[in-house]
């Protein structure tokens, strides 16, 4: 009963009465014990606020909410969500174990989590669930333990949500980078992915067998360490405009583990995320040592020529197709009068 004290304050007692009865069975007044339980009724009435409170927030969310007791893992509510993602009723629910619903090879990841919340710990777990279609999706799910005023686990809340399509695509992903290895590890030009920092998170094993580093000795130490100081600044400059967006091409100095200078051509390109924003940078590097040792020895044999053909006495014409002057030496404007332009 709600009484009135002298403050003017409303409280609430539990009144517990008995009728006094006289010798022969008479009625002759009542004997009461009343106990003030103000604080109880506070509590109970906070309480059953707050849980007007969950339900109208459960139900108003698309995620899966429902709780369970403890020990028999009843479960006592499920919200509005649970039942139209899954397709069963209340009662298919009620009357099953909530097991039948689980994936065999996920039950013993889900087993497990449920023993951590029975210790008061708090898990998030992914598991296979079984629509009432047959169709298995994959939730992953957060439960919380629920004590009481002993700190004993009465109840476990969770809150779950489909994460199928995620499931999909990193299985696709997956799929993919296995592809991308199988196709960069056949290769003899080497293949790599490079970070912001410009270290590489993957290279392929080309790479080992023309420079004799392995990815680990790539982590050991920057970048610059390797490339020839006249050419870093220009890598760098590559790099970061790759990083902005931009796909290059450029060649440089690259020293082996044994110490030997060799020339690599790499081309890059930015790799962008879902978001657009650039993720990774892919890199194929080919070892162009020969072709530049070729034009090196072209060059210096052009050179050797000019210098000998400069230095004839006698004086030589070439003449084109068109019996046109392609170029002629200085005896020969010399010996004709005329200017070598």
């Amino acid at each position: 009963v709600q009484w009135r004290r002298p403050d003017g304050e409303i409280a609430w007692a539990l009144v517990n009465a008995a009728p006094l009865m006289d010798e022969r069975g008479r009625f002759r007044g009542a004997f009461a014990v009343q106990t003030d339980i103000t604080d109880r009724k506070q509590m109970e009435l906070a309480l059953l606020g707050s849980e007007a409170r969950f339900r109208s927030l459960a139900e108003l969310t698309e995620d899966i909410v429902s709780l369970m007791t403890v020990p028999d893992d009843r479960k006592v509510y499920a919200n509005p969500a649970y039942y139209r993602a899954s397709g069963y009723t209340p009662e298919e629910v009620a009357n099953t174990d909530w097991r039948e619903r689980i994936h065999a090879d996920d039950l013993p990841r889900l087993e497990e989590a449920r023993k951590e919340n029975l210790n008061g710990r708090t898990t998030r777990v992914e598991y296979r669930f079984r629509l009432k279609n047959g169709r298995w999706v994959w939730h992953e799910n957060c439960a919380a333990p629920i004590l009481d005023a002993s700190s004993k686990v009465t109840h476990i809340l969770c809150s779950s949500r489909d994460v199928t399509e995620r499931h999909q695509k990193d299985e696709q992903l997956r799929a993919s980078e296995s592809e991308f290895r199988m196709l960069a590890e056949h290769l003899a030009d080497v293949i790599s992915l490079g970070d912001r920092s410009g270290r590489d998170v993957y290279i392929s094993p080309a790479f080992e067998r023309i420079t004799g580093y392995t990815l680990n000795d790539l982590l050991a130490v920057p970048w610059q360490t390797r490339i020839h100081p006249e050419d870093v600044e220009r890598l760098g400059a590559a790099r970061e405009a790759n990083w902005a967006g931009e796909t290059n091409s450029v060649e440089y100095r690259y020293r082996t583990k044994d110490g030997r200078w060799i020339w690599f051509e790499t081309r890059a390109r930015p790799i962008r995320s879902s978001d657009g924003s650039i993720a990774r940078v892919l890199l194929s590097s080919r070892d162009i040592t020969e072709r530049k040792q070729a034009e090196r020895a072209l060059q210096e044999s052009a050179a050797r020529q000019r210098a000998i053909f400069s230095s004839l006495v006698e004086g030589v014409i070439l003449w084109d197709s068109s019996r046109r002057i392609a170029t002629a030496n200085e005896s020969a404007a010399r010996i004709l009068g005329v200017p070598l332009e």
